[in-house]
């Protein structure tokens, strides 16, 4: 168990979190056309030089990247390799107060590409780290400026081999196999995007998971140390960044403070002969002041780590041969290994802590080491342990998806492990069933993760493992919807067995549950599926990851909103249309309003360009942000502003009183634009004063039609006070039957209420069944006068 201390002191640097270089204010709009923009400019120079011929620019990018290399070890070689990578790092990482990530535009890996170069250098001698006198006037520290200039121009070398890389990466596609597209997204993510969790998500995981008492033993007895072990070393690190942060910060507050009061000759010299950029100087030494021999001052000993982890010395050993790696000298090649890097194979992905040779370390980045712990433990699990590792695995994530989906949907039903005969006659198993009136989820749960090689982009390794991860998933959780959809039920086997009868269900949505985050790999499902790599030729589960899933289950506001959600994201995946970074980007845009994507589709729902989504996130960031501490600025949680506050209340309703087809009514509801959403909400209000002027029932029907989706219907009927429960749920019945009749519906939904209480819902009809020639509802179709030429507004739901 880790101790009060350790766990308090977890503030991992990740990409969501670390500290902007000045510049002007600039939206997310305009950060995406100025990249646009960058890379359309790169791409036109490249064949300008290769004289319009394609196959030149692969020889011109590779001279460029041999030139940038040479560069940048050029621009390293003065300096300390501690300190250069602590700089280079700070320098990519944002303030946590006031962070967007939309407009944030450093990057870690230009600490990690100088630190490749950095590696040649041969095992440091011990640094002097006295502090010099007199530092405002003294040569102690140097100009103060070529710290910055030094992080400046590393940055613009790594910027230029990354655009060199995307140009080379853009030629190859365009001569090769469908899959190219979605290689060349997983070497960007290995470059980019590897720790895209948020870091009090991603530690509560490995906590969850790795302490598991099966697992720490195994862990322990095959690495020397457990996953709360590697975290008390992070926590170290960053102890250690914190305390000498701030008295490096103090220190230079009150040197500066000493130098504005001073009444020394050589102060009183100083600030005359530097008049009014006196406090300019003052800002450049202070952070000169900061910055001297920071990464010396950072390194910790086996001893310090020990001590500053609370752990026994063996374990902080063992962490340290895990994560480590050691100077190289003249047998270190950074042309290879930069290289190998802009191909998706990082030296620092596993080992991002440097021993510097005299019995020192310093951690690249506490944020990269913690997005790594789980794979490290795994590659060192013993063969013989690995079985009884899945299991566990396999029980956490199926413990922590139904933690996480049964507090937003609080379900009717909950089946785990069901070992069932499918539709085709073969025995299958399910990870989890739950039921929530006439909507199911059906989750399938893989705990498998990418291969070294699939990091790469290589394609054969990169089918297999998503055929694994993802297309078996897929074929299992589809595998219920089509059992259910053809049977109404689940005849499960074996000692428990029973009938799991499900007629009244009338939406199944498969959950593909992954530990690695292959959604942000491709984008959207739709890449995956046309790219080749995975084979499925059904509507694709929804692919969620363990950390996707939670953070969408903790925002979203209720079980209304959530059903909207899958029902939306469903189509919005089989469109085609989307290109996003991450799942948590589509999630915002639902959030914000909605996925709806007509202006990207033809009249017959063919996609006709498409969305590239520019980073979305920048409220959820904030939020957890605040909530972890981590920012001092207050930042709501993020809510739902597309749905019509009037909607959101009739959501409510429905969701709270539950009568039954209350579920797939919540979804027809949602399916329009706001404005129609606004129209069906306020009809219980508008129709209620109209009641009350004649003492008159009064009802009002939408239809609705969409290339991607059934057609469907709505019908609000309000009616006088005098009349009782019985007449009006018939009346409302009869209503729903015969305009989904003569309108050949696949579903309709009808809601009834008095109008003396338009708020509260007396009746709700949900009608699923396939249409079919009825002659009775054509007699009643007579009787209420309805013909399908009535005047019933036509509504499409994509626009």
């Amino acid at each position: 168990m880790m101790s009060p201390k350790r766990r308090k002191k977890v503030r991992p640097q990740t990409r969501r979190s670390s500290k902007p270089p000045l510049r002007r204010a600039v939206s997310p709009e305009d950060l995406l056309v100025d990249r646009v923009n960058a890379n359309a400019r790169r791409l036109a120079d490249y064949a300008r030089r290769a004289g319009g011929r394609p196959e030149n620019v692969v020889g011109l990018v590779d001279t460029d990247i041999d030139e940038a290399i040479a560069r940048l070890v050029r621009l390293l070689e003065p300096w300390d390799a501690l300190d250069a990578l602590t700089w280079l790092r700070l320098a990519n990482l944002p303030a946590l107060d006031g962070y967007r990530e939309s407009t944030h535009d450093g990057l870690l890996a230009v600490a990690e590409l100088a630190g490749l170069a950095l590696l040649a250098r041969d095992p440091l001698d011990r640094a002097d780290l006295q502090d010099s006198l007199n530092p405002i006037a003294g040569a102690a520290l140097g100009d103060p400026t070529k710290v910055d200039a030094l992080c400046r121009e590393v940055s613009a070398v790594v910027h230029q081999l990354l655009g060199a890389v995307m140009v080379e990466q853009i030629a190859a596609a365009s001569a090769q196999d469908s899959g190219a597209f979605v290689r060349f997204r997983i070497r960007e993510r290995e470059m980019l995007l590897r720790n895209i969790e948020y870091p009090h998500i991603l530690t509560d995981h490995l906590r969850a998971q790795l302490g598991q008492e099966s697992v720490r033993k195994i862990t322990t007895d095959a690495l020397g140390f457990d996953a709360d072990d590697a975290l008390a070393v992070v926590d170290a690190f960053e102890h250690r960044f914190t305390a000498i942060w701030a008295v490096r910060s103090a220190g230079a507050e009150a040197e500066a403070a000493a130098f504005r009061a001073g009444s020394h000759p050589h102060f009183l010299a100083t600030r005359e002969r530097l008049g009014s950029r006196v406090e300019v100087a003052v800002a450049l030494f202070s952070a000169a002041y900061v910055q001297d021999r920071l990464g010396q001052r950072l390194a910790l000993t086996e001893a310090d780590l020990t001590d500053l982890a609370d752990i026994p010395q063996e374990r902080v050993a063992a962490v340290l041969a895990a994560f480590s790696q050691p100077f190289l000298g003249a047998a270190h090649d950074p042309a290879t290994s930069i290289r190998a890097f802009l191909r998706g194979e990082n030296q620092w992905r596993l080992r991002p802590i440097l021993d510097a040779g005299d019995g020192r370390y310093l951690c690249v980045d506490t944020g990269l080491m913690l997005s790594v712990v789980r794979e490290v433990i795994e590659l060192g699990l013993l063969p013989a342990d690995r079985p009884e590792y899945a299991k566990a695995t396999a029980q956490w994530m199926e413990d922590s998806a139904v933690t996480c989906l049964t507090e937003v949907l609080r379900p009717d039903e909950v089946h785990r492990n069901v070992e069932y005969i499918s539709a085709d006659g073969t025995a299958v198993e399910l990870d989890v069933l739950l039921v929530c009136d006439t909507v199911a989820l059906a989750v399938e749960a893989k705990g498998t993760t990418l291969s070294a090689r699939s990091r790469t982009g290589d394609r054969a390794r990169m089918s297999r493992d998503l055929g694994r991860i993802v297309t078996k998933t897929f074929e299992q959780a589809d595998r219920v919807r089509t059992t259910i959809e053809a049977h109404g039920e689940l005849r499960v086997r074996g000692r428990d067995a029973r009938t799991i009868s499900l007629p009244h269900v009338r939406r199944v949505f498969p959950v593909a549950l992954t530990l690695e985050d292959v959604s942000s790999i491709a984008g959207t499902v739709h890449e995956l599926l046309t790219s080749g790599l995975v084979t499925f030729d059904q509507t694709p589960p929804w692919l969620i990851s363990q950390h996707d899933l939670r953070v969408i289950t903790e925002i979203i506001e209720g079980p209304a909103q959530f059903l909207a959600y899958l029902d939306q994201h469903e189509r919005a995946v089989t469109t085609g249309v989307l290109s996003v970074p991450e799942e948590l980007d589509l999630f915002m845009m639902f959030l914000k309003g909605g996925l709806w994507l007509g202006d990207f589709l033809d009249e017959a729902g063919r996609p006709t360009e498409r969305l590239l989504l520019q980073s979305q996130t920048d409220d959820l960031d904030a939020y957890y942000l605040h909530t972890t501490e981590a920012s001092a600025r207050p930042a709501a949680k993020p809510k739902q502003h597309w749905n019509p506050a009037i909607m959101r209340k009739l959501l409510t309703e429905l969701e709270t009183a539950r009568p039954t087809g209350w579920a797939t009514a919540a979804i027809a509801l949602q399916r329009g634009d706001a404005h129609v959403r606004r129209l069906l909400a306020g009809a219980p209000k508008r129709l209620a004063r109209r009641v009350r002027m004649d003492g008159l029932e009064h009802s009002e029907t939408q239809f609705f039609e969409d290339p991607h989706h059934d057609q469907f219907g709505v019908t609000v009927l309000v009616v006088p006070t005098s009349w009782d429960q019985g007449r009006l749920s018939q009346v409302l019945s009869d209503l729903a039957l015969a305009s989904k009749h003569v309108r050949r519906a696949a579903s309709w939904t009808g809601l009834a209420v008095r109008a003396d209480t338009p708020e509260t819902i007396r009746a709700l009809v949900q009608l699923d069944e396939a249409w079919e020639p009825d002659t009775e509802l054509d007699a009643l179709v007579e009787r209420l006068k309805l013909r399908p030429e009535a005047p019933v507004e036509v509504v499409p739901t994509s626009g």
